[in-house]
């Protein structure tokens, strides 16, 4: 199921090549490619960097999502567009199913929100795929900045009070590597909204923690840190987040008998 064997027919396209929040850049990206299904995995996604950074993150997230959306439905392409758990407050006790009520605590959740109403609004065929707790070999992520704390051996304090499903980069790219290889088999395309995160659920602490369980025994650190947990009221966080962003993928699962990995066998 890796993505190595989709790769000759699927083009990807950087920002450099591609810039999502002017029209005629999209317009002229299909022209040349002619593509049969387009996947959106563009996105602003500094949240903390979204507050000050609103226009730009409103951009690309918003206004550039409806772009794609009235161009992919134009020419009658479909559309798998990536999403998130902070279209939701987190403040429910249950994980949250695709119809619950949208309420986003933050420019960057409300951002993503809009452009998944642009997508709704439109007539383009669309999957929109809600993920979270993302992370990966590359970037800047959660893991990757407990690791590089705990090699300085600092003492750490990481929120135990949000929970929800760390979910690999690699998950996603492999879901999504099942759904090109249905989609060019002729399989029907689903549209609608769906939850797709890694099987299981922890907080930020327990994340944590088994990040340096595993780093011990995979000798990429000395010895387990100092690691303490503290509340989200305590920590004092500029910026609301929600503290439940667990997703019911029920739906996905039954409709593509898909096998979700646990979060720890892909960490």
């Amino acid at each position: 199921g890796s993505i190595e064997a989709v790769k000759e027919q699927v083009t990807f396209l950087g920002r450099s090549e591609l810039d999502i929040s002017h029209k005629s850049s999209i317009g002229s990206a299909i022209n040349r490619l002619a593509p049969r299904l387009i996947i959106n995995a563009a996105a602003y996604t500094n949240v903390n960097q979204a507050e000050s950074q609103s226009q730009m993150a409103f951009d690309i997230n918003g206004t550039g999502v409806q772009y794609l959306a009235e161009l992919c439905a134009e020419r009658q392409i479909p559309l798998i567009h990536l999403s998130t758990d902070y279209v939701f407050d987190g403040t429910q006790s249950r994980p949250y199913v695709e119809e619950d009520v949208t309420h986003p605590l933050n420019v960057y959740g409300q951002s993503k929100l809009q452009g998944e109403q642009a997508i709704m609004g439109s007539n383009v065929e669309a999957m929109i795929i809600r993920i979270s707790w993302i992370y990966s070999a590359v970037g800047h992520n959660f893991v990757k900045t407990m690791l590089k704390l705990a090699q300085a051996g600092k003492e750490i304090t990481v929120i135990e009070d949000q929970i929800g499903s760390p979910t690999s980069a690699l998950d996603v790219a492999n879901m999504l590597t099942m759904l090109i290889k249905r989609f060019a088999r002729g399989e029907p395309f689903h549209s609608g909204l769906f939850h797709f995160t890694a099987r299981g659920e922890t907080s930020w602490y327990g994340f944590a923690d088994e990040i340096f369980r595993q780093a011990m025994e995979l000798d990429l650190i000395a010895s387990l840190p100092d690691l303490k947990p503290i509340s989200t009221e305590a920590y004092g966080a500029a910026l609301a987040r929600p503290a439940n962003s667990r997703l019911d993928c029920s739906h996905f699962d039954t409709l593509f008998a898909y096998d979700r990995p646990r979060w720890q066998d892909s960490l």
